[in-house]
């Protein structure tokens, strides 16, 4: 990328706490207005309290584990456990074409959880992400949903993630959310070695299988 890094760093991050002030809005006003309605005994309202702040909580364990330093889950299970975050969504992983005891690299754990909010952006109806694999090697993943498609982008973000991010200066330019996602993933898997691309075919499939390998 061209310019200074640090300012790329810190519109990266502003970019992404956003997203999440965002995302967030929504379960929080469900609680206000559960609340509002709990003055008056109302069990149902109560009950759609705890929904929003159960709701809430997998959606925070998720953002930190996707988008901290050092969070990323360290297993297969709690990256199927970290999922919970896109129920509200209707957005499930499927982790059984993965060793179900494997053991995850943290960051390796931070872009496949990425991959999962990007998926989750191409199926606004619901739908599955499965994972097919080996940790140690390489990993394939798949949407599957009624219209699921990676976001239009994808391609071209993963394997020019500083292009995309370039056009964070233009202050005319807004970079979509689908965007900046594909480019973070992109920028996390270089920075380890890995690389990840759509596995385009003549069909040029809405859903087409993104593989993970070694660099």
């Amino acid at each position: 990328m061209n310019g200074n890094p640090d300012n790329d760093a810190l519109m990266l991050a502003g970019m992404l706490a956003a997203r999440l002030c965002h995302d967030l809005a929504g379960p929080l006003g469900t609680v206000n207005g559960a609340l509002e309605l709990a003055e008056q005994a109302d069990a149902e309202a109560l009950a759609l309290a705890r929904e929003a702040t159960t709701d809430l909580a997998h959606r925070l364990r998720l953002y930190r584990a996707a988008w901290a330093e050092g969070a990323g889950p360290g297993s297969v299970a709690e990256l199927a456990a970290l999922a919970l975050g896109l129920a509200h969504r209707r957005v499930r992983l499927d982790i059984t074409g993965l060793p179900g005891q494997a053991r995850l690299r943290p960051e390796l754990g931070r872009i496949l959880l990425n991959v999962l909010l990007l998926g989750a952006e191409g199926m606004p109806r619901g739908g599955t992400l499965a994972l097919h694999g080996d940790p140690e090697g390489d990993i394939a993943a798949l949407l599957a949903g009624p219209g699921a498609a990676w976001p239009a982008g994808t391609a071209q973000a993963l394997a020019h993630p500083a292009a995309a991010l370039s056009r964070l200066r233009d202050p005319s330019t807004t970079l979509p959310s689908r965007v900046l996602v594909a480019s973070f993933i992109a920028l996390l898997a270089a920075r380890e070695g890995l690389r990840l691309r759509l596995l385009l075919g003549p069909g040029e499939a809405q859903a087409p299988p993104l593989l993970l390998t070694r660099a």
